[in-house]
């Protein structure tokens, strides 16, 4: 054995480029799928930490249930008596406004007891006077508030609330974290309950109740406590907020870029065992020769694999355990706010790069290692295989049933299934790489026959040659397949920064939600100097579930659909939807997307189940609405889940969660001027004022955070690709040498040799290019129902610029590795090689 190890060893070391090549693909691929998987548990950790974090070590919150007028009450109107508490803890909250560096500052007051703040977690003070004690005139303050505005022990805040104004001495500074991860573009003071209530003129009144009860018993607790308090709603804390973030998509995308890297890492992978196995068989043929079996022999070049992977996989572990963090750092939206990344190194993620990054090569090295012992043992002795490209009709026959199948799918997948869409794209990408070798047959065929009448040998043995010379046509191969699988990415990019610049339109300057109020309680907005004209939103959240399927629509009620359509860019109506709807009182529009994608038609009832903001249902019994048209909602959102309804309706059947008000400023004021002036006026109550500007540049910033970490990663799978490429036309120099010296010596001049390189180089650029496009534009088609599928509905046209620097960078590649290897055939021995020979 230890013969065998030193043998492989020796082996490794002595192509140490295709080595180093070989390693590093590993160690990337590991490194990457490590990284890759981890990000999005790390991600939803982090953001879990600030909602968690913001509830203290309680389990449990429970509110005044939406339905009833007051959202205050008594401790002693929650019936907890029956239930085995670890703490409880009572407070009452509202807002003001104070004036800091001259600026207005939104201020929220939360009153609660000090010492079950103290015990929840929900406060961590590192700085307080001598024997403090939390009173109705002081207050805590956050390190982060501290530092903003300038702040220390003993300084005094004043807050207007409701035109009264109160003055707080800080008494403590806290950590920024706890119940002040919540401290976002405000100042949040935490105070004794007492003083909130008077703010309020009530008495020992409540607006929220945080419980501690054993993790074991969170589940049977919260059933026990909504069957003795029907008025309230009581939710687990860790679940708090959670639908603010879209994890599925984030995830998906992420796995469908680890699913790339894995494609081009075994496609190099591949190519380069092909070159190690065809310089192992003369080795081969001895062992074989002396009564080594098969089966033997394939487990010595197994291991050799093995050795590689195992290198590569440590060398990936340790790089991936260094880049971890700071990678998840970028992902991190809350860094600015004082909230750390939350970074584990799961034990399962590592086992699955470990396995993938020692086994992967050995499983796609055995392909070429079994192929190449079931050949003739005089064939592997003497080493006597030819650079003739054999096409295997099997493979093209296989290539072309998976491109039908994958246009298949693609056509039966009516209702953008993920599956069918994953498989559609799966299926292309497979039946190009088994068809790349007819292809580029065809096309040195095609430029063959349209350079027939030249007297030029070396162009056209040149362009033979990348159909009949298996090294180039390898070359080609991996090309094409790396363009191809880079260009998925640089499409949906190019889709999703389209949508961002062209799709949204700006129907509104100012948009103002998170009301507590129906919308039209709001009349002071008009008055405000620089607002022309402001209009009100009535929006909800509805499922909509035909076929046993499950879709979430935005719901929007409209008085006047005339004016509407009039002052909505990002919603058209198709036909006579606009009228049509107007006749049927619990009539609704749909788009015309998801009509066609379940098929509904016009006068067809659907099911509408009414949910809250944790997608609950609210009621037991569905509405039934009548479509009474259509609509294009893409400019309203990428998922095209709009629908409108008659306010009437909609009033009598939704509470109006998501309302909102969209502003106009008058031409010439500053919009940034308008917002503080509405932010003044609101600063009383919970609303968010937001310019449109400000939720495009979130959008934005949310989408560019996912294609950075996508593009990261791709980017990486690029340099293995790049690797890939650059051996094999490296090697391929050394597996042809024989050739170039029998071309010598019958026929060719060592210039002739070299302008059928030339010649060669170029036709290989020319067949990339040409297959790539048109691979690339077969992919826009099947990719598009992949990225319906997790609801990036979003139009997909050629990415030429990408296409362009990709095919810069092959060029360059190519023209490179000719000029060294002209060198190389220039100073060749002829003679030592025909000798060879």
């Amino acid at each position: 054995m230890t013969s065998i190890i030193k043998h492989i060893l020796r082996n490794i070391v002595e192509k140490k480029l295709r080595t180093i090549i070989v390693i590093l693909t590993i160690l990337l691929a590991t490194a990457i799928i490590f990284i890759g998987i981890s990000l999005n548990k790390i991600i939803n950790d982090t953001y879990q930490t600030m909602v968690q974090g913001a509830y203290g070590n309680s389990n449990i919150v429970i509110t005044k249930d939406s339905d009833d007028n007051s959202p205050f009450y008594a401790s002693s109107d929650l019936d907890t008596k029956s239930l085995e508490m670890q703490s409880q803890n009572d407070m009452v909250m509202t807002t003001g406004k104070s004036h800091m560096d001259g600026k207005s500052v939104k201020v929220s007051l939360i009153g609660m007891n000090y010492e079950r703040a103290l015990q929840m977690a929900l406060i961590a003070p590192i700085k307080s006077e001598n024997n403090f004690t939390l009173d109705r005139n002081s207050a805590i303050i956050s390190q982060k508030a501290a530092t903003d505005y300038g702040l220390d022990i003993g300084d005094s805040v004043k807050v207007a609330v409701d035109e009264q104004s109160y003055h707080f001495k800080v008494g403590a500074i806290s950590e920024t974290n706890g119940i002040y991860y919540s401290e976002i573009d405000q100042l949040l003071l935490v105070t004794a309950p007492e003083q909130v209530n008077e703010m309020y003129g009530t008495e020992n009144q409540f607006t929220s109740t945080l419980l501690r009860v054993p993790d074991e018993r969170v589940d049977q607790t919260i059933d026990e406590l909504a069957s003795d308090n029907k008025d309230f709603s009581i939710q687990k804390s860790d679940t708090m907020n959670s639908n603010d973030r879209d994890e599925e998509t984030f995830e998906i995308a992420m796995m469908a870029a680890i699913i790339i890297i894995v494609l081009i890492s075994a496609y190099v992978i591949l190519s380069l065992s092909k070159i190690i196995v065809s310089e192992r068989m003369p080795i081969v043929g001895t062992f074989r020769s002396i009564g080594t079996s098969k089966r033997m022999m394939n487990g010595l070049l197994g291991m050799e694999f093995l050795v590689y992977g195992m290198i590569g996989t440590v060398l990936g572990i340790a790089i991936s355990f260094a880049l971890l963090q700071p990678i998840a750092d970028v992902f991190n939206e809350y860094k600015e706010f004082g909230l750390e990344t939350v970074v584990s190194y799961s034990p399962v993620y590592v086992g699955i790069a470990v396995a993938f990054g020692m086994f992967f090569p050995v499983c796609v090295g055995m392909i070429h290692i079994v192929s190449m012992n079931r050949k003739p043992l005089k064939e592997i002795i003497l080493n006597t295989t030819q650079t003739a490209q054999k096409r295997s009709k099997m493979s093209s026959f296989l290539g072309l049933v998976l491109l039908i199948g994958a246009f298949i799918l693609y056509y039966i997948n009516t209702m953008d299934q993920l599956l069918y869409g994953a498989l559609s794209v799966l299926f292309f990408i497979i039946s190009l790489i088994l068809l790349v070798p007819a292809l580029l047959n065809l096309v040195a065929k095609g430029l063959s026959k349209l350079f027939e009448r030249s007297t030029n040998g070396e162009m056209l043995l040149g362009i033979k040659n990348i159909g009949n010379n298996k090294i180039v046509s390898n070359n080609c191969s991996m090309m094409i397949i790396v363009l191809i699988l880079l260009m998925i990415v640089g499409t949906t990019t190019k889709g999703l920064n389209d949508y961002i610049s062209d799709a949204i339109k700006k129907d509104y300057d100012i948009g103002i939600n998170n009301l507590n109020e129906d919308p039209s309680f709001y009349t002071d907005v008009k008055q405000v100097d620089g607002v022309s004209d402001y209009r009100l939103d009535y929006i909800d959240i509805a499922k909509f579930h035909p076929k046993g399927d499950m879709e979430q629509f935005s719901v929007l009620g409209i008085e006047d659909f005339e004016a509407f359509d009039k002052h909505t860019s990002g919603i058209t109506f198709i036909d006579d939807a606009k009228s049509e709807i107007e006749s049927y009182p619990d009539g609704i529009l749909i788009d015309a997307y998801q009509a066609k994608r379940y098929t509904v038609g016009i006068g067809d009832t659907i099911q509408l189940q009414k949910v809250d903001t944790k997608d609950k249902n609210i009621n037991k019994e569905d509405l039934n609405v009548v479509v009474a048209g259509f609509i294009d909602s893409y400019g309203n959102g990428p998922g095209r889940t709009t629908a409108l309804l008659n306010l009437n309706y909609f009033k009598d059947h939704f509470a109006g969660t998501y309302n909102q008000i969209g502003v106009k400023v008058q031409p010439g004021y500053n919009v940034e001027s308008v917002k503080k002036e509405l932010s003044e006026l609101l600063m009383d109550s919970d609303a968010i004022v937001t310019t449109f500007d400000e939720k495009l540049a979130s959008q934005k910033a949310t989408i560019d955070t996912l294609i950075s970490g996508i593009t990261l990663i791709i980017l990486m799978g690029m340099i293995i690709g790049l690797l890939g490429i650059t051996n094999n036309l490296i090697v391929s120099f050394l597996q042809r040498k024989k050739e170039y010296a029998v071309l010598y010596s019958v026929c060719m001049s060592r210039g002739q040799v070299v302008k059928m390189q030339l010649y060669e180089m170029m036709t290989t650029f020319i067949a990339v290019a040409v297959i790539g496009f048109i691979g690339g534009l077969f992919m826009n088609i099947v990719l598009g129902k992949l990225l319906y599928a997790i609801e990036l509905r979003v139009e997909l046209s050629f990415n030429f610029a990408l296409y362009g620097i990709l095919c810069g960078i092959i060029f360059v590649i190519l023209t490179l590795s000719s000029f060294a290897t002209v060198r190389k055939v220039l100073k060749m021995n002829m003679l030592k090689e025909l000798r060879y020979e």
